[in-house]
């Protein structure tokens, strides 16, 4: 069994595109991603259990609405992760709260690296292109 380690997020933070006039921080982002990070490292310590060697990265985009909740999450680029890790992650972000954006909704991209090394098991995230 791998002991869960905190994952470390990269320093170049999300990549966003506003949809309509909305505007957040990419720094602000990235500290909400890394505050629920506990959550993304519990899908893969699950699916580990079935897939020891499960590694990879997963891409997702997701859209912030004005309120600050996430309406929808979808992986637009996967390496390696399995279906159920895909979802699990698409379904933990969607229940995320970020800061309201300035002047509309927000269409952000992460990338999440999954990879097992001698020491335990973890995820980092990483800055995303995003393609619209």
């Amino acid at each position: 069994r791998t002991a869960i380690v905190p994952a470390r997020a990269s320093s170049t933070g999300a990549d966003t595109r506003s949809i309509g006039a909305g505007w957040l921080d990419r720094d602000v982002i990235q500290q909400v991603i890394k505050a629920h990070n506990f959550q993304v490292q519990g899908c893969y310590e699950r699916e580990l259990t079935n897939a020891p060697k499960l590694a990879g990265h997963l891409t997702v985009r997701f859209t912030i609405s004005p309120s600050g909740g996430v309406t929808s999450s979808e992986v637009v680029q996967s390496h390696g992760p399995n279906a159920a890790l895909e979802q699990c992650v698409t379904s933990q972000l969607r229940s995320w709260a970020f800061p309201k954006p300035t002047g509309g909704m927000v269409r952000a991209s992460y990338r999440f690296v999954f990879k097992q090394a001698d020491a335990p098991a973890q995820v980092r995230t990483q800055r995303a292109p995003i393609q619209l």
